[in-house]
């Protein structure tokens, strides 16, 4: 029995000796493909190593790692170099000997600009689902590379794949990211485009050299606060609005004057059907931005559903005056001129067989529409493709008797449904 263990033992170290010598020697010809530039030949070399990793032992399985690095990264699969390249860096980084983290640092710089040139150009082309693979992925292989997580966010949140936001959103805020930064722009002389010049010294040096003008330096962030926003964006997208509002509520811990956190902040309320709560959060608003006509005009929507007419003519006007051309807030503001119409029109249907009260009536809705016609005309100067806008003009005119004005809009009323 003895000599059976010992035969079978021998056996094995026999095997595993094979399949050592096999293994390097697949090794040796993947590093002489690689040196002739021959990729293709070298994975194929390598994947017959592969299955048998295990049996290598470290300073060998280190180099396998790098030759896969190079081989891949040769081929354009950034995909499977990104993870081979993570891999060698966690692998060494666990044994504790860098050699050929060092050796792939090259291939490594070259394959992070690459994806923050892709990256970049998938999120400027709005296609957000490559985006924001390709933004994360800078951050896996360059931790310092935090800002390209957060661009990964915002393409996973434009994506509406709400999780991997909150996740990317999150991620950022645990590592104490704040986005303080510092912008070195100055003016191309030649296109007279501001630019961003990266640095003090190199926006200098272009403004000495003469190709730039006018340099600036503009401070940017802590951005704390609209991760948060982000985060409650994402939450919304998910309707789940009590975690919402807690996002909103940890973000103004960090910045309770943050306008952002303040409108969503305030759009959650109106979601939640606290309508009082919204118009608190909307002053407070127009407080910290007088002269945003956004804002007046969100006030009067909500004014006006409250049935508040009078508020929300006041708020629609304030948005006017501050942006003359807000054909929204021209139109709603015709509309709420008009409030009482649904009323009258419901007291003459009360009184159709009572010829002078519903006389009477119809003269107080005809004062209306003539009192509220400037508004209307107004209002049309900014919105003349809109059918629902010009059937109501067209009744307008009708109840007013103007016929001639009538047959305008009925006129373009055809011509867009023809279209």
């Amino acid at each position: 029995m003895k000599t059976i263990k010992l035969n079978l033992t021998l056996i094995l170290a026999l095997l595993l000796s094979v399949s050592a010598f096999s293994q390097k020697d697949e090794m040796k010809m993947a590093g002489k493909a690689i040196a002739k530039s021959n990729f293709t030949e070298a994975l194929i070399n390598l994947k017959k190593v592969e299955g048998m990793l295990d049996q290598l032992d470290d300073k060998t399985k280190a180099k396998f790692y790098y030759y896969k690095a190079k081989a891949v990264s040769a081929t354009g699969n950034v995909d499977e170099s990104v993870k081979t390249i993570q891999t060698l860096l966690d692998f060494e980084e666990k044994t504790g000997k860098p050699k050929y983290s060092k050796e792939v640092q090259p291939i490594l710089t070259d394959l992070i600009k690459n994806l923050r040139e892709k990256g970049i150009k998938e999120y400027q082309e709005a296609k957000w689902s490559l985006a924001k693979a390709s933004l994360a992925k800078v951050f896996d292989l360059s931790k310092t590379d935090t800002l390209f997580l957060q661009y990964a966010g915002a393409a996973a949140l434009k994506d509406k794949d709400y999780d991997l936001a909150i996740n990317y959103y999150q991620k950022l805020i645990d590592l104490g990211f704040t986005g303080i930064a510092t912008n070195y722009t100055a003016v191309n002389v030649e296109t007279n485009q501001r630019e961003n010049l990266g640095t003090k010294l190199n926006m200098d040096l272009m403004v000495k050299a003469g190709t730039h003008k006018e340099p600036e330096e503009e401070k940017i962030g802590p951005v704390t606060g609209n991760l948060y926003n982000n985060i409650a964006n994402a939450y919304l997208g998910k309707k789940e609005l009590e975690k919402a509002k807690e996002a909103i509520i940890n973000g103004r811990k960090y910045d309770d004057k943050n306008i952002n956190l303040i409108l969503t902040q305030a759009s959650i309320e109106y979601e939640l059907g606290n309508k009082e709560e919204f118009a608190s959060l909307m002053k407070e608003a127009t407080e910290l931005r007088p002269n945003d006509p956004s804002l007046y005009f969100n006030i009067g929507v909500v004014s006006a559903d409250q049935g508040k007419h009078k508020e929300a003519a006041k708020a629609y006007r304030k948005a006017i005056e501050l942006k003359p051309d807000y054909g929204d807030a021209w139109l709603n503001l015709a509309y709420t001129e008009i409030a009482d119409d649904k009323k009258l029109v419901e007291e003459m249907e009360a009184n159709l067989n009572d010829f002078d009260k519903f006389d009477a009536i119809k003269a107080k809705q005809l004062e209306l529409y003539k009192k509220a016609l400037p508004t209307f005309e107004k209002a049309l100067e900014f919105n003349k493709n809109r059918i629902d806008f010009l059937k109501t003009m067209m009744a307008l005119y009708e109840n007013l008797e103007m016929y001639d004005k009538m047959k305008e809009i009925k006129a373009k009323i055809d011509a867009l449904e023809e279209k």
